[in-house]
């Protein structure tokens, strides 16, 4: 699978509550040639419950970390897999009520 141009990170760490809308958000862009990258923080939350049903799109994957890194090396972890020309995090609570393509007009993605 050749590499998106943008990878989506979303470190989290105990955000289920909001997490299902932040990705839905994502996935709701028009703009399609990217990838979601969440990297989880071992949560004790429903984070993995809210995230399985996302699964089933192949641009969507589930990173939980083993032990607890804290919030800075969760997120380098993210941007380390990260396999897109350019990385975008549109933190946890996110709504994206703009477009990825409207938001970088002069970018590659805005056309």
């Amino acid at each position: 699978m050749p590499a998106p141009a943008v990878t989506v990170c979303i470190p989290t760490y105990n955000y289920g509550h909001y997490l299902g809308g932040a990705i839905a958000s994502v996935l709701d862009q028009t703009f399609e040639d990217f990838e979601l990258l969440i990297a989880d923080d071992v949560s004790s939350d429903d984070t993995e419950e809210v995230v399985r049903p996302f699964l089933t799109d192949s641009r969507v994957q589930f990173l939980p970390n083993e032990v607890n890194s804290g919030m800075f090396a969760n997120f380098n972890r993210c941007v380390k897999l990260a396999r897109g020309k350019y990385i975008i995090n549109p933190g946890g609570r996110s709504t994206g009520r703009s477009k990825l393509a409207d938001r970088f007009p002069m970018s590659p993605l805005g056309g």
